[in-house]
């Protein structure tokens, strides 16, 4: 082709040329832009993987410092305390703060504490119990408890010992189940009465039925129970068998010298045989308010008047009397009045003993004979001489 077709084909191609040159240097532009546009984005995208790293590792950092130790750590030791295993060995350099672990260990020291108090007084409370039991079994005597019905919910095992029954047997019973009926219908009134008011009682004398059947006298005191808000729960006491007690006052007061038992009046309600033999006098031939004497005419109302002053000052009388038998002879006699009081300090019985001088004042008259008078003339002799004289 000649130079024409050249020019013409150029001319025509220039066009399609600078478009496709401008086409090329947009897409650069665009790449460019793309590229550029890319890099922001990777490193937006890299600035916030590193801040949200950042954040984990600070939000790691603060955890950490709340809780003050690794989950798996705080889940163990949560559990060891809710297992109630409070002796559990102590995390190394953990002390108690404000972090998790910190409150965790605070709350075991404190439970640590609190166990070792509740060991102590469960140790002391078994110490109790042995020391009550022990008490209790060398007394003799049987402890009771009731409810506020006052049924019975505890005896102890003294109660075999007085009455025959095991503990169990008499749980759930009332007191009066075991009683003389007479003693039962009377303490149901005392015991409506008691419970009543919640008071206490002492010395309640009655007659309980052991497992036989047989009757034995007994003596009981009781204190209320009440719980921690005051209400009332039952009574607490002791009994204490008088049977084998009373037996033995008896021997005693049948052996020895006369002795007899008046009212608090003076009223001779018991003596013993040997205040009768001595006396010849039985209870009911006394006089009221004698004490047992039947003195001579040469004691009066001031003897009465000062014995009984002074048995209201010291509770205790004694001297030396002339008393009168029941055949009317006289005969000296050493007299001892004790007054007996109750729990509150009143008298209730007086106690006297009789000593019949007689033949003590024989003896001493014989002695004065043999020392002061000759024993072939009869005649008073030189000791008595110088005796007067002297």
């Amino acid at each position: 082709h000649d130079s024409a077709y050249h020019q013409a084909k150029a001319e025509i191609m220039k066009p399609l040329h600078e478009f496709e040159s401008l086409i090329e240097t947009r897409m650069h532009e665009e790449v460019r832009q793309l590229d550029e546009h890319l890099g922001r984005v990777r490193w937006l995208l890299i600035l916030s993987g590193l801040a949200l790293l950042a954040l984990l590792l600070s939000a790691r950092r603060t955890l950490h410092i709340l809780l003050g130790s690794p989950l798996e750590a705080l889940y163990k030791r949560i559990e060891l305390l809710g297992s109630g295993c409070f002796s559990a060995p102590m995390p190394q350099d953990t002390e108690p703060d404000n972090t998790l672990m910190g409150k965790l260990v605070e709350a075991q020291l404190h439970l640590q504490q609190l166990d070792s108090r509740r060991s102590q007084a469960e140790a002391e409370l078994r110490k109790s119990e042995q020391r009550f039991h022990d008490i209790a079994s060398a007394s003799g005597d049987w402890v009771w408890e009731t409810d506020a019905d006052f049924r019975l919910v505890y005896t102890s095992e003294g109660v075999q010992d007085q009455l025959g029954y095991q503990s169990h047997e008499l749980l759930g019973r009332l007191p009066s189940d075991h009683m003389l009926p007479e003693d039962a219908e009377r303490i149901r009134g005392q015991i409506k009465t008691i419970l009543s008011e919640e008071s206490g009682f002492r010395d309640l004398e009655l007659r309980m039925l052991d497992k036989k059947g047989r009757p034995r006298i007994i003596l009981s005191n009781g204190n209320p129970i009440f719980d921690a808000s005051g209400q009332f729960t039952g009574y607490r006491g002791v009994i204490r068998d008088l049977s084998e007690m009373q037996r033995v006052t008896l021997a005693a007061f049948e052996s020895g010298e006369g002795m007899s038992i008046a009212d608090r009046e003076g009223n001779v309600i018991r003596a013993n045989q040997s205040f009768i033999d001595t006396t010849g006098y039985t209870v009911d031939e006394l006089p009221d308010r004698s004490m047992g004497i039947v003195m001579s005419e040469s004691f009066g109302e001031p003897f009465y008047a000062e014995m009984w002053k002074k048995l209201g000052e010291t509770g205790l009388w004694q001297g030396e009397i002339t008393d009168r038998r029941k055949n009317g002879q006289l005969y000296p006699k050493w007299l001892s009045v004790s007054a007996v009081k109750d729990g509150k300090g009143q008298v209730t019985h007086y106690i006297c003993t009789h000593f019949d001088m007689t033949e003590h004042k024989e003896a001493e008259d014989k002695i004065v004979e043999l020392a002061y008078y000759d024993q072939l003339t009869g005649l008073p002799n030189r000791t008595l001489f110088h005796d007067r004289l002297g």
